[in-house]
Protein backbone atom coordinates (compact mmCIF):
# COMPACT_ATOMS: atom_id res chain seq x y z
CA UNK A 1 0.00 0.00 0.00
CA UNK A 2 1.36 3.41 -1.06
CA UNK A 3 0.73 6.50 1.03
CA UNK A 4 2.01 10.01 1.66
CA UNK A 5 1.74 11.41 5.17
CA UNK A 6 2.08 15.18 5.17
CA UNK A 7 3.09 15.69 8.80
CA UNK A 8 4.69 13.99 11.78
CA UNK A 9 6.84 15.16 14.71
CA UNK A 10 8.96 12.05 15.00
CA UNK A 11 12.38 13.71 14.68
CA UNK A 12 12.15 15.84 17.81
CA UNK A 13 10.14 13.24 19.72
CA UNK A 14 12.80 10.59 19.08
CA UNK A 15 15.52 13.05 20.09
CA UNK A 16 13.71 13.91 23.32
CA UNK A 17 13.38 10.22 24.14
CA UNK A 18 17.00 9.51 23.27
CA UNK A 19 15.91 7.03 20.58
CA UNK A 20 16.78 6.46 16.93
CA UNK A 21 14.65 6.41 13.79
CA UNK A 22 15.20 2.78 12.79
CA UNK A 23 13.29 1.21 15.67
CA UNK A 24 11.77 3.15 18.54
CA UNK A 25 8.77 3.58 20.83
CA UNK A 26 7.40 6.54 18.84
CA UNK A 27 4.41 6.40 16.48
CA UNK A 28 6.73 6.16 13.47
CA UNK A 29 10.02 4.44 12.74
CA UNK A 30 11.80 3.16 9.64
CA UNK A 31 11.20 -0.44 10.66
CA UNK A 32 7.42 0.05 10.44
CA UNK A 33 7.50 2.34 7.39
CA UNK A 34 9.41 -0.19 5.29
CA UNK A 35 6.49 -2.61 5.51
CA UNK A 36 4.60 -0.35 3.08
CA UNK A 37 5.13 0.21 -0.65
CA UNK A 38 7.45 3.23 -1.17
CA UNK A 39 5.82 5.38 1.53
CA UNK A 40 6.48 9.12 1.62
CA UNK A 41 6.73 10.70 5.06
CA UNK A 42 7.06 14.41 5.81
CA UNK A 43 9.17 14.78 8.96
CA UNK A 44 8.66 18.17 10.61
CA UNK A 45 10.85 19.74 13.28
CA UNK A 46 8.92 21.31 16.16
CA UNK A 47 10.72 23.02 19.03
CA UNK A 48 9.58 22.88 22.64
CA UNK A 49 9.49 26.19 24.50
CA UNK A 50 12.85 25.63 26.19
CA UNK A 51 14.45 25.22 22.74
CA UNK A 52 13.12 28.56 21.46
CA UNK A 53 15.91 30.58 23.08
CA UNK A 54 18.18 29.31 20.27
CA UNK A 55 15.76 28.14 17.57
CA UNK A 56 18.11 28.17 14.58
CA UNK A 57 20.77 26.18 16.46
CA UNK A 58 18.25 23.66 17.80
CA UNK A 59 16.62 23.24 14.39
CA UNK A 60 19.95 22.57 12.68
CA UNK A 61 20.75 20.12 15.47
CA UNK A 62 17.55 18.23 14.65
CA UNK A 63 18.38 18.31 10.93
CA UNK A 64 21.80 16.83 11.66
CA UNK A 65 20.18 14.08 13.75
CA UNK A 66 17.76 13.29 10.91
CA UNK A 67 20.46 13.22 8.25
CA UNK A 68 22.69 10.98 10.36
CA UNK A 69 19.79 8.57 10.89
CA UNK A 70 19.20 8.50 7.12
CA UNK A 71 22.89 7.83 6.43
CA UNK A 72 22.85 4.92 8.88
CA UNK A 73 19.72 3.49 7.23
CA UNK A 74 20.20 4.55 3.62
CA UNK A 75 19.23 1.15 2.24
CA UNK A 76 15.70 1.89 3.49
CA UNK A 77 15.22 5.66 3.35
CA UNK A 78 16.33 8.72 1.34
CA UNK A 79 16.07 12.46 2.01
CA UNK A 80 14.08 14.00 -0.84
CA UNK A 81 14.63 17.57 -2.06
CA UNK A 82 12.58 17.71 -5.27
CA UNK A 83 9.95 15.89 -7.29
CA UNK A 84 12.45 14.17 -9.60
CA UNK A 85 14.23 12.62 -6.62
CA UNK A 86 10.86 11.61 -5.17
CA UNK A 87 9.79 9.71 -8.29
CA UNK A 88 13.17 8.01 -8.65
CA UNK A 89 13.08 6.95 -5.01
CA UNK A 90 9.54 5.59 -5.28
CA UNK A 91 10.71 3.44 -8.20
CA UNK A 92 13.38 1.89 -5.95
CA UNK A 93 10.67 1.06 -3.38
CA UNK A 94 12.48 2.96 -0.63
CA UNK A 95 11.00 5.29 1.98
CA UNK A 96 11.07 8.95 0.97
CA UNK A 97 11.66 11.45 3.77
CA UNK A 98 10.75 15.10 3.18
CA UNK A 99 11.94 17.65 5.73
CA UNK A 100 9.80 20.43 7.22
CA UNK A 101 9.85 22.90 10.08
CA UNK A 102 6.77 23.54 12.20
CA UNK A 103 6.80 27.22 13.10
CA UNK A 104 9.46 29.39 11.48
CA UNK A 105 11.04 30.54 14.74
CA UNK A 106 14.25 29.04 13.37
CA UNK A 107 14.57 32.03 11.01
CA UNK A 108 15.09 34.30 14.05
CA UNK A 109 13.98 37.21 11.88
CA UNK A 110 17.06 36.67 9.71
CA UNK A 111 16.56 36.29 5.95
CA UNK A 112 19.88 34.45 5.58
CA UNK A 113 18.53 31.62 7.76
CA UNK A 114 15.70 31.00 5.27
CA UNK A 115 18.23 30.20 2.56
CA UNK A 116 20.45 28.21 4.91
CA UNK A 117 17.59 25.94 6.01
CA UNK A 118 16.41 25.51 2.43
CA UNK A 119 19.92 24.52 1.42
CA UNK A 120 19.93 22.00 4.29
CA UNK A 121 16.96 20.30 2.61
CA UNK A 122 13.95 21.84 4.38
CA UNK A 123 11.10 22.06 1.89
CA UNK A 124 7.90 22.57 3.93
CA UNK A 125 7.56 25.62 6.17
CA UNK A 126 4.71 25.92 8.69
CA UNK A 127 4.64 29.71 9.13
CA UNK A 128 3.67 29.75 12.82
CA UNK A 129 2.94 27.24 15.51
CA UNK A 130 0.04 28.15 17.83
CA UNK A 131 1.70 31.26 19.21
CA UNK A 132 3.17 34.54 18.01
CA UNK A 133 6.57 34.59 16.31
CA UNK A 134 8.56 36.99 14.11
CA UNK A 135 6.34 36.15 11.13
CA UNK A 136 2.85 36.45 12.56
CA UNK A 137 0.26 35.09 14.96
CA UNK A 138 -0.73 31.50 15.61
CA UNK A 139 -4.21 30.07 16.04
CA UNK A 140 -4.06 30.16 19.86
CA UNK A 141 -3.27 33.89 20.11
CA UNK A 142 -6.85 35.11 19.48
CA UNK A 143 -5.19 38.00 17.66
CA UNK A 144 -6.92 39.92 14.90
CA UNK A 145 -3.50 40.79 13.46
CA UNK A 146 -2.05 38.76 10.62
CA UNK A 147 1.40 38.50 9.07
CA UNK A 148 4.09 40.88 10.27
CA UNK A 149 6.36 42.63 7.71
CA UNK A 150 8.99 39.89 8.09
CA UNK A 151 6.31 37.23 7.56
CA UNK A 152 5.14 38.88 4.36
CA UNK A 153 8.71 38.96 3.12
CA UNK A 154 9.17 35.28 4.03
CA UNK A 155 6.12 34.30 1.95
CA UNK A 156 7.60 36.06 -1.10
CA UNK A 157 11.02 34.49 -0.59
CA UNK A 158 9.59 30.98 -0.16
CA UNK A 159 7.59 31.47 -3.35
CA UNK A 160 10.76 32.47 -5.18
CA UNK A 161 13.02 29.64 -3.96
CA UNK A 162 10.44 26.84 -4.07
CA UNK A 163 9.65 26.45 -0.39
CA UNK A 164 6.18 25.04 0.31
CA UNK A 165 4.09 27.17 2.68
CA UNK A 166 2.06 25.34 5.33
CA UNK A 167 -0.85 27.26 6.91
CA UNK A 168 -1.70 24.79 9.67
CA UNK A 169 -1.51 26.59 13.05
CA UNK A 170 -1.69 30.16 11.70
CA UNK A 171 -4.60 32.40 12.69
CA UNK A 172 -7.29 33.29 10.18
CA UNK A 173 -6.05 36.81 9.40
CA UNK A 174 -2.58 35.38 8.72
CA UNK A 175 -4.14 32.81 6.43
CA UNK A 176 -5.84 35.46 4.31
CA UNK A 177 -2.67 37.57 4.28
CA UNK A 178 -0.84 34.58 2.79
CA UNK A 179 -3.59 34.24 0.19
CA UNK A 180 -3.13 37.88 -0.76
CA UNK A 181 0.66 37.66 -1.07
CA UNK A 182 1.42 34.14 -2.30
CA UNK A 183 1.28 33.34 -5.98
CA UNK A 184 1.90 29.64 -5.31
CA UNK A 185 -0.28 26.83 -4.00
CA UNK A 186 0.11 25.97 -0.33
CA UNK A 187 -0.95 23.29 2.13
CA UNK A 188 -2.64 22.90 5.49
CA UNK A 189 -0.64 19.80 6.29
CA UNK A 190 -2.55 18.67 9.40
CA UNK A 191 -5.91 20.42 9.86
CA UNK A 192 -9.56 19.38 9.86
CA UNK A 193 -13.00 20.96 9.27
CA UNK A 194 -14.13 23.60 11.76
CA UNK A 195 -17.80 23.00 10.92
CA UNK A 196 -17.53 19.40 12.14
CA UNK A 197 -15.31 20.18 15.15
CA UNK A 198 -15.13 23.88 16.15
CA UNK A 199 -11.49 23.90 17.27
CA UNK A 200 -9.20 26.90 16.66
CA UNK A 201 -6.82 24.61 14.76
CA UNK A 202 -9.41 23.60 12.19
CA UNK A 203 -10.31 25.28 8.91
CA UNK A 204 -13.42 27.31 8.12
CA UNK A 205 -15.50 26.51 5.05
CA UNK A 206 -14.06 29.56 3.30
CA UNK A 207 -10.50 28.42 4.01
CA UNK A 208 -11.20 24.91 2.72
CA UNK A 209 -12.68 26.33 -0.48
CA UNK A 210 -9.73 28.70 -0.95
CA UNK A 211 -7.12 25.96 -0.52
CA UNK A 212 -9.05 23.89 -3.06
CA UNK A 213 -9.31 26.83 -5.48
CA UNK A 214 -5.54 27.25 -5.29
CA UNK A 215 -5.00 23.51 -5.88
CA UNK A 216 -3.47 23.04 -2.44
CA UNK A 217 -3.78 20.12 -0.03
CA UNK A 218 -5.47 19.65 3.35
CA UNK A 219 -4.07 16.78 5.40
CA UNK A 220 -6.58 15.07 7.69
CA UNK A 221 -5.28 15.25 11.28
CA UNK A 222 -5.80 12.22 13.54
CA UNK A 223 -5.77 14.11 16.85
CA UNK A 224 -9.05 13.23 18.60
CA UNK A 225 -9.69 16.80 19.84
CA UNK A 226 -9.46 18.09 16.27
CA UNK A 227 -11.95 15.41 15.22
CA UNK A 228 -14.51 15.62 18.04
CA UNK A 229 -14.93 18.28 20.74
CA UNK A 230 -15.10 15.65 23.48
CA UNK A 231 -12.02 13.81 22.22
CA UNK A 232 -13.80 10.45 21.95
CA UNK A 233 -13.13 9.32 18.42
CA UNK A 234 -13.13 6.32 16.13
CA UNK A 235 -12.89 5.85 12.39
CA UNK A 236 -16.35 7.36 11.93
CA UNK A 237 -15.05 10.72 13.18
CA UNK A 238 -12.33 10.69 10.53
CA UNK A 239 -14.85 9.76 7.86
CA UNK A 240 -17.13 12.68 8.82
CA UNK A 241 -14.34 15.21 8.32
CA UNK A 242 -13.25 13.47 5.14
CA UNK A 243 -16.74 13.51 3.64
CA UNK A 244 -17.29 17.14 4.61
CA UNK A 245 -14.01 18.41 3.12
CA UNK A 246 -14.56 16.35 -0.03
CA UNK A 247 -18.01 17.92 -0.35
CA UNK A 248 -16.63 21.44 -0.08
CA UNK A 249 -13.28 21.15 -1.80
CA UNK A 250 -13.58 18.24 -4.20
CA UNK A 251 -11.60 15.03 -4.70
CA UNK A 252 -8.21 16.68 -5.30
CA UNK A 253 -7.88 18.72 -2.08
CA UNK A 254 -7.56 16.03 0.55
CA UNK A 255 -4.57 14.08 1.87
CA UNK A 256 -3.28 12.62 5.13
CA UNK A 257 -1.52 14.70 7.80
CA UNK A 258 -1.45 12.28 10.70
CA UNK A 259 0.39 14.45 13.28
CA UNK A 260 1.94 11.23 14.61
CA UNK A 261 4.36 11.87 17.49
CA UNK A 262 2.95 15.38 17.86
CA UNK A 263 -0.16 14.12 19.64
CA UNK A 264 -0.63 12.11 22.82
CA UNK A 265 -3.91 10.45 21.87
CA UNK A 266 -5.23 8.71 18.76
CA UNK A 267 -8.58 7.38 17.46
CA UNK A 268 -9.47 3.98 18.91
CA UNK A 269 -8.58 1.93 15.80
CA UNK A 270 -5.17 3.53 15.27
CA UNK A 271 -2.12 3.16 17.51
CA UNK A 272 0.73 4.16 15.16
CA UNK A 273 1.83 4.28 11.51
CA UNK A 274 1.39 0.51 11.17
CA UNK A 275 -2.38 1.08 11.27
CA UNK A 276 -2.47 3.53 8.34
CA UNK A 277 -4.07 0.73 6.33
CA UNK A 278 -7.15 1.11 8.55
CA UNK A 279 -7.73 4.46 6.87
CA UNK A 280 -7.28 2.95 3.41
CA UNK A 281 -9.77 0.13 4.04
CA UNK A 282 -12.43 2.44 5.47
CA UNK A 283 -11.96 5.13 2.83
CA UNK A 284 -12.29 2.49 0.12
CA UNK A 285 -15.45 1.13 1.72
CA UNK A 286 -17.13 4.56 1.91
CA UNK A 287 -15.64 6.51 -1.00
CA UNK A 288 -14.38 3.91 -3.47
CA UNK A 289 -10.89 3.02 -4.66
CA UNK A 290 -10.29 6.03 -6.91
CA UNK A 291 -10.97 8.67 -4.24
CA UNK A 292 -9.16 6.58 -1.62
CA UNK A 293 -5.97 6.46 -3.67
CA UNK A 294 -6.16 10.22 -4.16
CA UNK A 295 -6.52 10.87 -0.43
CA UNK A 296 -3.87 8.36 0.58
CA UNK A 297 -1.19 9.76 -1.70
CA UNK A 298 -2.03 10.70 -5.28
CA UNK A 299 -3.24 14.21 -4.42
CA UNK A 300 -0.06 15.02 -2.51
CA UNK A 301 1.98 13.48 -5.34
CA UNK A 302 0.27 15.75 -7.89
CA UNK A 303 0.88 18.74 -5.63
CA UNK A 304 4.56 17.82 -5.24
CA UNK A 305 4.92 17.46 -9.02
CA UNK A 306 4.05 21.15 -9.38
CA UNK A 307 5.53 22.55 -6.17
CA UNK A 308 8.41 20.43 -4.85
Amino acid sequence: MFFIDGHCDTITTAMRKGENLLKNTCHIDIDRLKNFSSPVQVFSIWLEKEKLSSPFYNTTRAIDFFKNEIIKNDKYITLIRNYYELIQNIKTEKISGILGIEGCEAFEGNIDYIYKLFNEGVRIFTITWNYENELGFGAATNSKNGLKPFGKNVVKILNNIGGIIDVSHINEKGFWDICEISDKSFIASHSNAQKICPHIRNLSDEQIKEISRRKGIIGINLYPYFLESNGYTDIESILRHTEYILGLGGEEVLGIGSDFDGIDKLPSEIKDISNIDVLYKNFEKYFGKNITEKIMGKNFLTFFEKNL
